[in-house]
Order: C-alpha cells, then sequence, then structure tokens
C-alpha cells in the first residue's frame, strides 16, 4: 500500500513539476513575444512613414517627369485643374494628389484596354474599348473630385462650428477664423486661413473677390462675405436669437446639411448608371463567342456588315446614354461647370478666315426668331459659348459624323468582301443534302479553298461572268465530277464574285452619312436643351437659396438693393447671366434694370423676389420687404425639402430609364436579333435548296 501511495505521490510531483515548467516556460514565451511584437509594430510604424514618405517623394518626382511628356504632361495638367477648381491645396499636396488619381485612372485604364484587346482581337472591339476607355476616365476622374468635395462640405461644418467656440471667446472674426483654421482638417484650414487673412487685410473687397473666383461652393462664399460684413459693419443681437452673426452661421451649417443628404441621396441611386450605361459595350464579345460556340452558323451575322452595324449602334447608344446621365448627375453649385478655357480651341479655330466665313454663313441673322432662342438656350445654360463658337461646334459634329459613316461603309465593304472570300456558309448549302464528293477530312474547307482560287482569278470581271466560272469550274474538277456538283458550284462562284463586285460606295451610303451628319449636327442643340430642362428642376431650389441670401442680408442695415444684387449674382448659377446684365445697368435705372431682368427671366417664384427688390428701391426697407420669410422659415424649409425630393425622383426616374437602354439594346439587337434574322435567312435558304431539288 506505501508504495502504491509513494508511486502516486512521485506521479503527482513529476506531473506537476512538469506542468509547472510548461506554464513557466509559456510565461516566457508569451513575454519574449510581447516584446518581439511591440518591436515589430515599431518596426512596421517606421516602415510604414518610411514607404509613405518614398511613396511622396515618388509622385513629386513623377509630377515633374509627366508633365514634360507632351499627351501624358496635357492630362496632368487637366486633373490638377479639376483638384485646384474644387479646393485650395499647397503645391506638394496638390502634386501627391493629381499624380495619385494620374496613376490610378491612367493604370486602370491601360490594364483593362490591353485585357480587353487580349479577350477580343479584332479592330472593332480594340476601338470600342479604347473610346469606352475615354468615357471610364472622366468617370473615374469626376468619382475622385466628388469625393474630395464632399470631404470639404463636411469640414465646413467643423470649421463653422470652431469659428462659432472660438468667436464667443474672442468676439472677433477674424482672429476666430484664423483660430478655428489652426484645429480643422488640411482641405477646409486652407481655405480658412485665405478667408481670414482676407478679411483682416486693407484691401478686404479686392482679396474677397478674387477668392470667390476659386471658391469651390456658394457655402465658403457665403461664410467669407458675411463673415466680412460682420466685421467691417460689427454684429448685433437679435431679439430672441442672440448674436447676429452665429444665427448666420447656423443658418449656413443648416444649409450644408441639407445639401450633403441631398448629394448623398442623389449619388445614391445615380452613381452606378453610369456603369451600367458603359458595361454592355464589354460584354458584345462574350456574348459572341458564346453564340458562336452554341450556334456556329450565327458567326455569318456576327462577321457581316449587319453585325458591324449592330455594334455601331449599341456602342452610339452607350455613348449617349452616358452624356445624358452626365448631364443628369451634373452639380449646377459648381461655377466651375463651363469654363472659357475650354474653348480656347473653338476660338482658336473660328480665328482662321476660312472657317469664319463660313460658319458666320451658318449662324442666322440677329433679327431672327431663331437667332434669339438659341442666344437665351446658351444664357439659361450657364454657357460660355459665344453664337460663332457654338454653330462651328454643331458643324464639326456634323462633318466627324460625315466622316465616320463613310469611313464604316468603307470598312463594311472590305469585311464583306473578306467575309464572301472566306466564307463557308454557301458551301455548306451543298452539304446539307449531302452533295459533295470531297474526300478530305474537311470538306467545307477543301471547297472553300477552291472556291478562293477561281474567285481570285475572275475578280472584277462582270461580262460572261457565269461562263468563265462553268468554265474554269470544269477544268479544275476535272471529268471525275458530276454534273450537279459542276452546276451548284458555278451558281456558289458566281454568287461570290457578284456579291464581291457589288461592294462599292453608293450613292445612297453617301445620302445616308449626310443624313447621320445632318442629325449630328442637331445634336449639340439637343444636348443644350436636355441640360436646360434638368436645370429647370433646379430653379425653385435656386430661388430658395436667393431668399436665405436675402434674409441673411436684411439683417445687416447698410445693405443696399444693388449689394444684394451682387449677392444674388455671386451665389446663382441659372439667373447668373440676367442678374450680372441687371447689375451692369443698374447705373443708368435701376427700376428699369430690375423690369428687364423680369422679361429675361420669367420664372415666376423669381418674378415675385424681384419685385420684392423693386419696392425695396423706393418704398419700404429691404428687411421690410422680405420681413415675411423669417416668419414663413419653417414653411419654406419644408417646401425645400420637398423640392429636393421630386427632383431626386426625377433625375432619379430619367437615369434609370436612360442608363439601361443600352443594356436594353444588347440583349435584343445583338442577341435575340441575329436568331431572329438567321431563322429567316435559314428558312429562305432551304427552300431555295428544295426548289432546286424539284
Amino acid at each position: 500500500m506505501i508504495p502504491i501511495l509513494l508511486s502516486i505521490l512521485l506521479g503527482s510531483l513529476s506531473i506537476g513539476g512538469l506542468l509547472f515548467f510548461v506554464y513557466k516556460r509559456s510565461i516566457n514565451k508569451q513575454v519574449e513575444q510581447q516584446r518581439v511584437n511591440s518591436e515589430s509594430e515599431l518596426f512596421r510604424r517606421k516602415a510604414k512613414i518610411t514607404r509613405r514618405q518614398k511613396i511622396t517623394q515618388f509622385l513629386h518626382k513623377s509630377y515633374v517627369t509627366a508633365v514634360k511628356i507632351p499627351l501624358v504632361g496635357r492630362y496632368v495638367i487637366k486633373v490638377r485643374k479639376r483638384l485646384t477648381a474644387i479646393n485650395v491645396y499647397d503645391e506638394l499636396t496638390i502634386r501627391k494628389e493629381t499624380m495619385r488619381i494620374t496613376f490610378l485612372v491612367l493604370g486602370g485604364l491601360t490594364l483593362s484596354v490591353l485585357l480587353f484587346s487580349l479577350i477580343g482581337n479584332d479592330i472593332t472591339f480594340t476601338f470600342f474599348a479604347l473610346l469606352t476607355a475615354v468615357v471610364i476616365n472622366g468617370t473615374l476622374i469626376d468619382s475622385f473630385v466628388n469625393k474630395v468635395a464632399d470631404r470639404l462640405l463636411v469640414q465646413q461644418t467643423e470649421l463653422i462650428e470652431d469659428t462659432r467656440n472660438n468667436y464667443n471667446q474672442h468676439k472677433m472674426v477674424d482672429e476666430a477664423i484664423a483660430a478655428a483654421a489652426e484645429s480643422s482638417k488640411l482641405e477646409i484650414s486652407n481655405h480658412a486661413r485665405e478667408i481670414s487673412e482676407a478679411i483682416a487685410s486693407d484691401k478686404a473687397e479686392e482679396r474677397l473677390d478674387a477668392y470667390y473666383e476659386v471658391a469651390p461652393n456658394r457655402f465658403l462664399k457665403l461664410f467669407a462675405g458675411v463673415s466680412h460684413l460682420v466685421k467691417e459693419y460689427g454684429d448685433k443681437s437679435i431679439k430672441d436669437r442672440g448674436s447676429m452673426y452665429l444665427h448666420i452661421l447656423n443658418r449656413i451649417k443648416s444649409e450644408i446639411y441639407e445639401e450633403i443628404l441631398f448629394r448623398k441621396k442623389l449619388r445614391y441611386y445615380l452613381n452606378s448608371l453610369t456603369v451600367v450605361a458603359i458595361v454592355p459595350v464589354f460584354f458584345l464579345k462574350p456574348i459572341e463567342l458564346w453564340a458562336k460556340k452554341i450556334f456556329p452558323v450565327i458567326g455569318d451575322f456576327y462577321d457581316s456588315k449587319f453585325g458591324f452595324i449592330t455594334k455601331v449602334f449599341i456602342f452610339i447608344a452607350v455613348i449617349l446614354s452616358y452624356m445624358l446621365i452626365k448631364r443628369i448627375q451634373d452639380n449646377e453649385d459648381s461655377v466651375h461647370a463651363t469654363q472659357p478655357s475650354k474653348h480656347k480651341w473653338l476660338k482658336a479655330l473660328y480665328s482662321k478666315r476660312l472657317v469664319s466665313v463660313v460658319v458666320d454663313r451658318m449662324v442666322p441673322s440677329k433679327s431672327t426668331t431663331e437667332y434669339f432662342e438659341n442666344e437665351r438656350l446658351l444664357k439659361e445654360t450657364n454657357s460660355s459659348l459665344t453664337m460663332e463658337w457654338f454653330y462651328l461646334q454643331r458643324i464639326l459634329a456634323c462633318l466627324a459624323a460625315i466622316i465616320l459613316t463613310i469611313s464604316m461603309f468603307f470598312y463594311m465593304h472590305s469585311v464583306t468582301i473578306n467575309n464572301t472570300i472566306n466564307s463557308t456558309s454557301l458551301v455548306q448549302k451543298i452539304m446539307i443534302l449531302g452533295q459533295t464528293t470531297s474526300s478530305g477530312e474537311d470538306p467545307v474547307s477543301e471547297w472553300t479553298e477552291f472556291d478562293r482560287s477561281i474567285i481570285s482569278s475572275l475578280k472584277g470581271v462582270r461580262v460572261g461572268l457565269e461562263d468563265k466560272v462553268a468554265f474554269l469550274v470544269n477544268q479544275k474538277l476535272g471529268q471525275g465530277a458530276s454534273a450537279s456538283e459542276i452546276t451548284l458550284s458555278t451558281e456558289r462562284i458566281t454568287k461570290k464574285i457578284t456579291t464581291i463586285n457589288n461592294e462599292y460606295f453608293k450613292w445612297w451610303e453617301l445620302l445616308i452619312s449626310l443624313a447621320v451628319g445632318a442629325i449630328a449636327y442637331q445634336v449639340p442643340l439637343w444636348m443644350r436643351r436636355f441640360q436646360r430642362r434638368m436645370r429647370e428642376m433646379q430653379m425653385k431650389i435656386e430661388v430658395n437659396q436667393m431668399h436665405t441670401i436675402i434674409s441673411i442680408l436684411s439683417e445687416i442695415e447698410r445693405v443696399s438693393v444693388e449689394e444684394t444684387l451682387i449677392w444674388m449674382e455671386r451665389f446663382s448659377t441659372i439667373f447668373k447671366t440676367p442678374l450680372k446684365t441687371c447689375i451692369l445697368n443698374f447705373d443708368s435705372g435701376p427700376m428699369e434694370a430690375l423690369e428687364q431682368m423680369l422679361i429675361e427671366a420669367p420664372f415666376p417664384p423669381f418674378v415675385r423676389t424681384i419685385e420684392r427688390l423693386q419696392n425695396a428701391l423706393e418704398k419700404v426697407t429691404l428687411k421690410e420687404a422680405f420681413e415675411d420669410l423669417e416668419s414663413d422659415r419653417a414653411y419654406f424649409e419644408e417646401e425645400k425639402k420637398q423640392e429636393n425630393e421630386r427632383i431626386i425622383n426625377k433625375k432619379t426616374n430619367w437615369g434609370r430609364l436612360i442608363g439601361f437602354t443600352p443594356m436594353n439594346v444588347v440583349i435584343f439587337f445583338y442577341l435575340v436579333f441575329p436568331f431572329i434574322y438567321l431563322s429567316i435567312v435559314g428558312s429562305m435558304t432551304l427552300f431555295e435548296q428544295l426548289n432546286q431539288q424539284i
């Protein structure tokens, strides 16, 4: 018994010692692992910082090199302009951001084009892939820029909150904004410093005017302008609201929140539609390969001129859908939507004497209704095009369409000739009824090669074609051929040569090209009208924004009607042109200038606003003319929310209708229609063969 107890005791001690040893070792391992992990984490952080610095240095060096390369340099400058239009960066940051976007966009596009060029090795698919890459390029750049714009709006709310807190401490506007800039994020801090320096400067008006030209949105303009007015004329206490300046900041912040929600909703519904409109192009080749594999005979349709026309039609549908969706997605708040620099090439081209003579003959007389309607259309779409540049744009679209259509017809003829020479469909007609004596492993290829040898000898022959074909067929087939084989071969080859001889540019193809050119001539006009229709949805929203500005300015007693018009023009997009004209004519007669603006912009809510300004000229003060704005503020805010919802619903419905059109076109014209077409052609061929046998 005792030995057993001693054995159990010794065993327990041994197991306990072993477990203690294992536990101690595991503890040591954990301590060592924690030490290693901490060292590794420190090393990784240092490596991450080093990597980030290396990437930044690489992007800066790449920028210096890229701007020197002719085509790439222009692209880099274009991306840089888009970024500087939306935000104020320091030079190093803007170079880094520019090259980051450039590498991402161009790298992705290059890989996509190479991939799809390898998938579809025909020239048409490669051409479509290249043009689609140009479309995707604009989409990606817009996506990057929109992200920066949205991030800037969010940061503006934080800036306003910090400015509010600092103003409660200092009661000095410029110092409050400068202090808020120190604690703000990079993008908005640059704007805040610029605004603070401008309103503290001796030439505040000049500095602010320069800033208004580059400010990315109306909220920063409003923030800068109101801050300057408060610094200039002083703050005051409003009954039941406290500080006027703080009350205005709260109004601006609530407006920004509404804009953020509006953009998020609109982008949520419309963002994927651009991709939906473009993607169908890349399904053309997979559909074609699948159809050829399952139904080999359908390849005759895809390789024919009808197949090529179908591809062109689909691509036109994709491009038009993309352009229309872009018009729907355009943000009217952007003051950089139409920059004159974009039309420099039109100005340079119009300066050529021959071009200007042709364009001037096409532009209607200034006394005609057509000229007045087109001029009004350009104004209502906020275009920087002159009437001559607009018509030059239309003429160039017409010429480009005519040249492309004629080139398409020549290409179709060459494709048809090549397909006819190498076609196996007519040979397969013989084999349907078993009428072939070929003993080779691939009789279709043998008969096709046989046809090709005779076609090369008689190509271009028209007189006595059938007799010459019959002679060569008899000579090549020899005495062993049956009469039916000779007859069918003669008919087949004669039909091929006749088809080849008829493939030349015809007069009716020229008429079609001219008709396409006439349609293309109208496309810029139709696009402007569609853009105007989209902008009409924003008119009510812009008038409500003007009411917000007027209600803010009416709290400042020294603001006049003329200064109110200047502020309205500064923040306006749709009514910018009539407001600018009114300001220019204001000194020669205020009432007459306002009356002329009512004629140029007969939108009822805008008309009622101008009539109130007319009353503020002579009868009452600005605050009295718009005193109901504050009392009915809750109603107007609710109305604005409903108007935003209506705009989102309308744009969403338009976007879905247009965005899914290319997909429907591909499904019907490239998948369903080929089967219908070939079933009809096959039925006609079968009837012909049966009639021949009978």
